[in-house]
């Protein structure tokens, strides 16, 4: 245990919880008994439960409450059915009760909360005590879904002791022997919140249950009357209890907070009533009220308290013990060091060294063996040394205008810290934070450094990072802690740091740099962090992740996004969109930029990533996967097994949109359509010289351009006119290349005269000058035969064309001679 738990102990002595879950050693840091009695309670049994299933750990029922349904199964409550599965770790079908009955996300919250509280309270069950913690922290955040499950007001205030002694007792010793600190205040605050809801609500359980059996009780001798008397005290003593615990939560608070002062008197006002003789509490009392003053900033009013103490005058009965005495003169020190009254609290450590070397040792060997007095006693050298510490830094501070006495006194300070960290290794991270608070920034950070000082700048650094508006923080505290951070990760000897630490520092360095407001290195940080340990911590990976994409799309919205941000943009998306973190709802806008950069091969790759969730998306999918697939034809030298394997894809997949369109309702998917259409046409004549194919694909092709709205505005309407003149034309060409092919000239030149018809210039006389060729092959053929009929109908097919020849070379269109 450590020292500022053991330095003063006399509610482990005196004091236990009503709910008596066990005292805590430390000053303040549990539920006194109530007022009078002087004696601890016994703990408490609860009555026997009329539900059969309610767990009952050492009295403590949860669930029940709910009438009996009926006989066997039928007389459970789901919620209590529910509660007791997750109690004990039975997922499997406490997920698949809250899928079957529709359970919402926040009354699932408030089952695996029950349950956790019940694990917590099981004897039976051995949990380490940092599972312990973790269990307390979960039961705090949802304490406003247990309180209303508890029924019995003794059972309320277990919960509250329990609270207190894994969630709440650690960090008031640390605030309350080394001062006042942000992070362990935030930490704190849910706890002591959870507890103050607690008391409160036992408190007000059992005055509305002793209001209502109080008018049935009949005369001085019913039975019941020693339960009535039994919740009148529960009612008193948990209101006494919450005023006691006001100085946690108090302590929890920021003294810039308003409320702290303000909930502070309030306990003051309701424990005054105990400050007097007929109590049983009175020293108790007086220390408590001393202490609350103090974080209330009322220092006068703390040393009258505590003064009264010292005093050990007849006043104060019973007579404080000397562990009362000694918080007395404690923390008189400490509100003289709040108040920064150097002088007082340099003669009132002065004067407790005397106290805790004479006379304490001396009061103790009337009731401590004398091995229990000697490590006491090493405690509470610890602890003196702290204070001791704490005088040496108030007086640096106040020695700002003197560098020679500040220097002086600063390394007093450091010096008692050193030897502390000597006399208690079990103190050293501690200690190695308070050395690290007052390092100078320019402090050289290397190999010889040690790693418990490397990772206390970097809880510096990171303690430092959590500071926003009004109070900014400082670019030197958090250069510093990516700089102890980085000595983590990159230190050859590792022998006191574990994988853990190296882990949170490079996280750490990420978060530094994002405070810092360098948001393309935090980028490339939160990356490195995401791709290296999704392994190892899959929630941070992701959360990483998740950060770097902010700050990747909140760049983006700048006018003019800082140096490195193009690239720290690239390495985003392809990690995002990748498993293991599948954002493929990304995938469209990265395809659609790797295009642009004519990166086909990975374009198609992304392209093909797309979720194909609706018909709509299925189709753009398909429709871009065709795009790149003919870039890729056009612009890539794939060698022939390759090219034929691309030609294979493209054909499929063009056919698909082509299929898809043809029966579509929009313009988009017609227009998709179009160009498939046109795509797989060529590919059948280049490609897989298939004219045949060719023809076919182009079947009904007319009717489908011809769909195609004709738009709107003028603008849209001569676009979509000169768009489905391309269509149709393209289509034309392919068509008379493939009769050609397959040797029917006469559909070839009737598809050529609709070309001509709808041409201009020189636009088809190639396939004139072709086809008059062919036609002349054909004229000759029938010629040798004696074929007439034919002679004279390829004669008027090889006029027509000829007409459109002679057209062309006329001079007005033909400038060269």
């Amino acid at each position: 245990m450590s020292a500022n738990t053991t330095a003063v102990k006399f509610f482990r002595r005196e004091l236990a919880l009503a709910a008596a879950v066990g005292a805590i050693a430390l000053s303040g840091a549990t539920l006194p008994a109530a007022p009078p009695a002087p004696t601890p309670p016994k703990v408490w049994t609860a009555a026997p439960s009329s539900d059969p299933v309610a767990a009952r750990h050492d009295g403590v029922t949860f669930g029940a409450g709910a009438a009996p349904k009926g006989e066997g199964l039928a007389s459970l409550d789901d919620r209590v059915v529910a509660s007791e599965l997750s109690s004990r770790g039975i997922t499997n079908l406490l997920d698949r009760y809250f899928k079957l009955n529709g359970i919402s996300e926040a009354d699932q919250e408030s089952i695996k909360t029950v349950g956790a509280l019940r694990e917590l309270i099981n004897p039976k069950l051995n949990i380490p005590y940092g599972e312990k913690v973790r269990r307390v922290r979960q039961i705090a955040k949802g304490i406003d879904t247990i309180i209303p499950t508890i029924r019995d007001p003794e059972q309320m205030m277990t919960v509250a002791a329990i609270v207190i002694e894994f969630g709440v007792s650690s960090d008031v010793n640390s605030l309350e022997y080394w001062g006042e600190d942000p992070v362990t205040q935030a930490q704190l605050k849910p706890m002591t919140t959870a507890v103050l809801k607690l008391l409160d609500g036992a408190s007000k359980l059992a005055q509305a249950q002793a209001d209502e059996m109080a008018p049935k009780l009949h005369g001085a001798n019913d039975p019941n009357g020693a339960r009535w008397q039994r919740l009148d005290d529960l009612a008193h003593t948990a209101a006494y209890n919450r005023d006691m615990s006001v100085y946690f939560d108090a302590l929890a608070t920021s003294p810039k907070d308003p409320a702290r002062k303000t909930m502070a008197e309030a306990a003051i006002t309701g424990l005054k009533e105990f400050d007097n003789a007929d109590s049983g509490v009175q020293p108790r009392i007086k220390n408590m009220i001393g202490k609350l003053n103090m974080v209330s900033g009322n220092y006068a009013e703390a040393k009258k308290s505590f003064g009264a103490i010292i005093a050990v005058n007849k006043e104060i009965v019973p007579a404080p013990n000397p562990f009362e005495q000694y918080d007395a003169r404690y923390f008189t020190v400490v509100s003289e060091i709040m108040a920064k009254d150097l002088a007082a609290a340099q003669a009132d450590k002065a004067e407790l060294d005397k106290w805790e070397t004479g006379t304490f040792p001396a009061l103790l060997k009337g009731i401590m063996q004398p091995a229990a007095i000697a490590a006491q006693m090493k405690g509470v050298s610890a602890a003196g040394q702290m204070l001791q510490w704490r005088v040496h830094v108030l007086e640096g501070e106040l020695a700002k205008a003197n560098p020679a006495a500040k220097k002086k006194a600063d390394d007093a300070a450091e010096a008692v810290l050193l030897k502390l960290r000597i006399d208690r290794p079990d103190l050293a991270a501690r200690i190695d934070q308070q050395l690290v608070n007052s390092m100078p920034a320019n402090k050289k950070i290397d190999d010889a450094m040690p790693p418990s000082l490397l990772l206390a700048l970097l809880k510096k650094g990171m303690n430092e990072s959590y500071k926003f508006d009004p109070d900014k923080p400082d670019p030197v505290i958090l250069n510093k802690g990516i700089e102890a951070a980085n000595a983590i990760i990159h230190r050859k000897d590792r022998k006191d740091l574990t994988q853990q630490n190296v882990i949170d520092a490079q996280l750490a360095i990420a978060h530094l740099q994002d405070r810092l407001g360098e948001k393309v290195a935090a980028i490339n940080s939160y990356l490195d962090f995401a791709t290296t340990y999704f392994k190892t911590d899959a929630q941070k990976a992701t959360e990483s992740l998740d950060r770097a994409g902010f700050l990747v799309y909140d760049l983006k919205k700048q006018p003019l996004p800082p140096a490195g941000y193009a690239d720290a943009f690239n390495r985003f998306q392809p990690i995002a969109i990748n498993p293991p973190f599948r954002h493929v709802d990304m995938a469209a806008d990265y395809a659609e930029q790797l295009l642009k950069e004519k990166q086909y091969t990975e374009a198609l790759k992304y392209f093909r990533m797309i979720p194909r969730t609706t018909p709509a998306a299925a189709a753009y999918a398909q429709y871009k996967e065709m795009i790149v697939l003919h870039e890729i034809l056009k612009n890539t030298n794939q060698d022939p097994i390759a090219r034929k394997q691309t030609v294979t894809e493209m054909t499929a997949v063009a056919d698909a949109v082509r299929k898809l369109g043809a029966d579509a309702k929009d313009d988009i998917a017609r227009i998709h359509a179009c160009r498939a259409t046109l795509l797989e046409s060529g590919l059948a004549s280049t490609e897989q010289k298939d004219p045949k194919k060719v023809l076919e694909v182009l079947t009904g092709f007319d009717q489908l351009v011809n769909a195609i709205s004709n738009g709107t505005t003028k603008e849209e309407i001569a676009a979509r006119s000169a768009m489905k003149a391309e269509f149709l034309r393209t289509a034309l060409v392919d068509r008379i290349n493939s009769y050609i092919a397959v040797g029917q000239i006469a559909q070839a030149v009737q598809e050529l005269q609709k070309l001509l018809e709808k041409s201009s210039g020189g636009d088809g006389i190639g396939l004139v000058r072709e086809l008059l060729g062919k036609l002349d092959e054909e004229y000759v053929h029938a010629d040798i035969i004696h074929d007439t009929k034919s002679m004279r109908e390829i004669a008027a097919d090889e006029a027509l064309l000829t007409g459109h020849l002679v057209d062309w070379s006329k001079p007005p269109k033909q400038t060269n001679p």
